[in-house]
């Protein structure tokens, strides 16, 4: 099989782990997507879908790290380190004019940002100048063999390597540590927040007063947190966030293969459960 063949098979399997499928399957019970792959790649009587999943999974790990790719194993690898602790991960986390693909809190902020070989460096300056007024700490997450080409984009971010492990087996290593940021900017800070948060922040955190009018707490909220100690406001920001509900904890109960669709679809224990036992039908 050539390599650009192996490219084409991936990205035929790299369809099985769209959020559609999987929204089809807990509305309908199944998904006509999956099953027609599943049907054309199934290799033993007894197949199940999830061990075609399995089997699709692996060989895109070897022959096609896209980005969903990147962001399981990422997610995993947080997961291994921060089960057991109160964590938060959001999928898409968005900070001024970018969007994180992953974003992690617990005790520090840090923003991932995934460049797969597929993608180009047009939009990295934006994206990090945006994550580095919020965020503790920035990463750029890329494949082993292209570390060096990414180097010099931004010396305060760090730098994390995909690299090839036996048997298709990938292992993710910090070749650069992130440098600290120690100041949030304010009016960046307001784009991550919902209406929510920046007013506990201010009436809890503060000691603000806001007014009747819902509609002018946005630019009252905004002027509070200006003026608060930068301390202050870093620990109120996490504190704060970390409240919101996540789907962290329920990777323990899910496929590996599937972290991703877990965080990124918000799913709940009984979506996962009814999801799960779909898959673990056999292919008819």
């Amino acid at each position: 099989m050539t390599t650009m063949t192996r490219i084409q098979q991936s990205r035929q399997y790299a369809q099985a782990f769209g959020r559609s499928v999987y929204a089809d399957i807990l509305r309908w019970g199944d998904s006509e997507m999956l099953s027609f792959l599943c049907r054309a790649n199934k290799l033993n009587r007894d197949d199940t879908f999830m061990d075609c999943l399995h089997r699709f999974y692996h060989f895109m790990k070897q022959n096609y790290r896209c980005e969903y790719v990147f962001k399981n194993e990422i997610i995993a690898e947080l997961r291994k380190h921060y089960a057991h602790r109160k964590s938060l991960v959001v999928n898409e986390f968005r900070v001024g004019n970018s969007i994180a693909d992953l974003a992690f809190f617990n005790g520090e902020s840090r923003a991932y940002e995934i460049k797969t070989g597929f993608d180009s460096p047009r939009r990295l300056e934006g994206q990090l100048n945006d994550y580095h007024r919020v965020f503790d700490k920035c990463y750029l997450v890329v494949e082993q063999s292209e570390v060096n080409d990414w180097k010099e984009y931004d010396a305060d971010m760090g730098i994390i390597a995909f690299c090839h492990g036996p048997r298709g087996g990938i292992s993710m290593k910090e070749v650069r540590p992130a440098k600290v940021n120690a100041h949030i900017d304010v009016d960046v800070l307001m784009t991550c927040l919902r209406a929510e948060e920046y007013e506990t922040i201010a009436e809890q955190y503060a000691g603000a007063q806001l007014s009747e009018s819902k509609c002018k707490h946005f630019e009252e909220c905004k002027a509070v947190l200006k003026s608060m100690d930068n301390k202050l406001l870093h620990d109120a920001f996490l504190e704060t966030i970390e409240r919101r509900k996540s789907s962290f904890k329920l990777l323990e109960h899910a496929p590996y293969e599937l972290y991703q669709i877990c965080l990124s679809m918000h799913l709940t224990g009984k979506q996962l459960d009814s999801i799960t036992s779909s898959l673990n039908n056999k292919i008819i």
